[in-house]
């Protein structure tokens, strides 16, 4: 409403011909990135750039920081919070990071990625991981990661029957996959079969 009532667009000459007014349309766009969501928007995504850029190059606290900066202009999008996430879970802060990972998967329930991390930290902390790892493999079954950490969580629980029965039926599917071999000589070597 600002900027409408700001600027006028338009200008008529004498002749009836409509002229657009540069300096007016220029206003009016600003005026709408400050008073509108676009601001929000556009530091949100410059905040997300310049810690992505800082994971890059392994300037962790420039990448925190960052990260904290682009969740305060745009707390909505999950995607900010999973990278927070995965930032605090990089550097052992593990509360940090499942706060960030809850928030993510309350915007967008159906992120595979931030249950699998979510996941990683609940075995870490001796949470119920498995139905979290469980939906993480439902949604994307092509990932290894989440057959592996599931198997993970069934040996920590003490089921390593289950475990070994979902590496081999994995590994049916990808029976060259590293991450799953390497799950299934662990699962193995809890029961004794090498």
């Amino acid at each position: 409403r600002r900027a409408v009532a700001a600027v006028r667009v338009f200008s008529l000459d004498l002749a009836g011909t409509v002229r657009l007014a540069v300096p007016a349309v220029v206003a009016g766009a600003v005026a709408y990135l400050l008073c509108g969501t676009g601001l929000r928007v556009l530091m949100g995504d410059y905040y997300f750039a310049r810690g992505s850029r800082s994971v890059a190059a392994e300037r962790v606290p420039d990448a925190q920081a960052a990260f904290r900066k682009a969740t305060a202009w745009r707390g909505y999008e999950f995607r900010y919070h999973r990278a927070a996430g995965r930032l605090y879970l990089v550097r052992g802060m593990y509360r940090q990071a499942q706060a960030e990972l809850e928030r993510s998967l309350i915007l967008h329930p159906n992120d595979a990625g931030a249950l699998r991390l979510l996941g990683g930290i609940l075995i870490r902390g001796g949470g119920d991981a498995i139905q979290i790892l469980q939906r993480a493999v439902q949604l994307d079954p092509i990932n290894t990661r989440g057959y592996a950490l599931l198997a993970q969580a069934y040996r920590s629980g003490g089921d390593t029957d289950s475990a070994l029965a979902l590496l081999r039926k994995a590994l049916a599917a990808r029976p060259h996959e590293p991450r799953l071999v390497m799950a299934l000589w662990l699962a193995q070597h809890d029961v004794g079969n090498l």
